[in-house]
């Protein structure tokens, strides 16, 4: 039996920073990776899921010429949330990815079609470096090339289009300023954009 050596890093540097892992969804589809859930992570009552194997894929970064990224999703929410709905959502993203051998990168809008989950507002995903962790945790430097951690946040169209005209960096620090509470996922407030 081979051991994926790059996975298993991967797997410590995660663990390192989210805990001990609660619970696992292996995924059928091929090409195959898996889904962790880490509890209490970043806070108590709430709950972090992410992507495992998904790193195995090379994908290039769209619109960015030849450049491409290793990366695993991530997306915190409160507990409160059904987590086989959120690892759903990570297989469906991940495996869109995986088929279409791309990525919009990070701090960009992975366009969407309809509700992400239960709220119709919230459409689309931004793509973030995840920050409720210290900046360590953002890229697994122990591999080559190093794997981003990239968490899903959902937006609205109008969050998208306020992206598109200011950049992610204004978006970014509007949240902070507005004291949007991501670990709400879909089920929280909008921005609100001028």
């Amino acid at each position: 039996m081979e051991v994926n050596l790059q996975g298993e890093t991967v797997l410590r540097h995660l663990e390192r920073f989210l805990g001990p892992l609660k619970k696992r969804w292996l995924n059928n589809a091929a090409p195959s990776f898996q889904v962790l859930l880490f509890s209490e992570r970043p806070k108590q009552d709430s709950q972090c899921l992410v992507t495992y194997g998904l790193s195995a894929h090379l994908l290039q970064i769209v619109g960015n010429g030849d450049n491409a990224i290793k990366m695993e999703l991530l997306i915190c929410a409160d507990s409160s949330f059904d987590p086989d709905a959120l690892a759903a959502l990570l297989f469906a993203v991940g495996q869109d990815a995986v088929t279409q051998h791309a990525t919009p990168g990070v701090r960009r809008v992975l366009m969407g079609s309809g509700a992400i989950l239960l709220n119709p507002v919230f459409e689309h995903f931004y793509l973030a470096l995840p920050g409720y962790f210290p900046a360590e945790f953002e890229v697994c430097e122990a591999v080559s090339p190093p794997v981003a951690i990239v968490q899903l946040i959902p937006i609205s169209s109008k969050e998208r289009e306020a992206i598109e005209k200011r950049g992610w960096r204004a978006f970014e620090e509007a949240m902070v300023e507005q004291h949007i509470d991501l670990l709400a996922f879909d089920n929280r407030r909008e921005l609100m954009t001028t």
